[in-house]
């Protein structure tokens, strides 16, 4: 059973991150557009917001997951492109 969540840490802590970031980006860019108001966002500001936030997401996360996912899809440490510090697992070949 402690199988399941072997290695579950790092994937819950980064997504942990980047939600904390995406929701501060969020409501970051949603004070911006209100000038320090308390009016309410046009559908045009929100979208922006919106856009601006998935923009920021993308930059902080994309690398991550790109990592992961070679991390995940390689496991013989001869192909893997991060070898030999970052291999999820190093075989040893006779």
């Amino acid at each position: 059973m402690l199988g399941l969540f072997k290695g579950m840490s790092s994937p819950l802590l980064a997504s942990t991150l980047f939600t904390s970031i995406m929701f501060g980006s969020f409501e970051s860019f949603k004070n911006f557009f209100q000038d320090g108001t308390d009016r309410e966002l046009t559908y045009f500001e929100f979208t922006a917001a919106a856009c601006a936030t998935g923009l920021i997401e993308s930059v902080f996360y994309c690398p991550f997951e790109h990592l992961k996912t070679k991390m995940q899809t390689h496991y013989d440490s001869s192909e893997c492109p991060l070898s030999p510090t970052l291999s999820p697992r190093t075989t040893t070949r006779v």
